[in-house]
């Protein structure tokens, strides 16, 4: 069950219990909740809905202890994103998502050894204030070769 779940799960205990007993006081609390994890789903889902996340990298080869750039860019969905945080694996802590409409950051990357290399794919995860709904989103994997 996931966290936005169990809190309409609470929400719909609690309204029953109340019309159970007939406890008015727990008649606020109970749709607080309910109506929290409902808007919490929603407005995540729309946020993530028409959301994209593109990595573009530079050459398919590159010498070892050169720059090699590399482009993220993400764009927003339907709705501001409530939360969230870009995750690259290249880079060294995770970029908060805030509330434009596209963001792009380039990093210069090197690489210390030859071989063939694949990147792992970055993800956009977007989440609400209260961790009760997360999406995420990916972008492929990237594969270039370290001379």
């Amino acid at each position: 069950m996931t966290r936005a779940g169990g809190a309409a799960a609470l929400g719909g205990l609690m309204l029953a219990a109340a019309l159970t007993f007939g406890a008015s006081t727990l008649y606020v609390p109970a749709v607080a909740l309910l109506l929290l994890a409902v808007v919490a789903v929603v407005w995540v889902a729309l946020a993530a809905a028409g959301a994209s996340l593109d990595r573009r990298g530079g050459p398919h080869s590159v010498e070892e202890e050169h720059p090699w750039p590399l482009t993220l860019e993400w764009r927003r969905g339907v709705v501001r994103p409530p939360g969230g945080e870009l995750v690259e694996p290249l880079l060294e802590r995770p970029l908060p998502v805030g509330g434009r409409t596209a963001r792009r950051v380039r990093v210069e990357v090197r690489f210390e050894r030859r071989g063939r290399r694949t990147l792992e794919s970055p993800r956009l995860v977007l989440r609400d204030p209260l961790g009760l709904a997360q999406r995420e989103l990916t972008a492929p994997a990237i594969e270039l070769i370290v001379l």
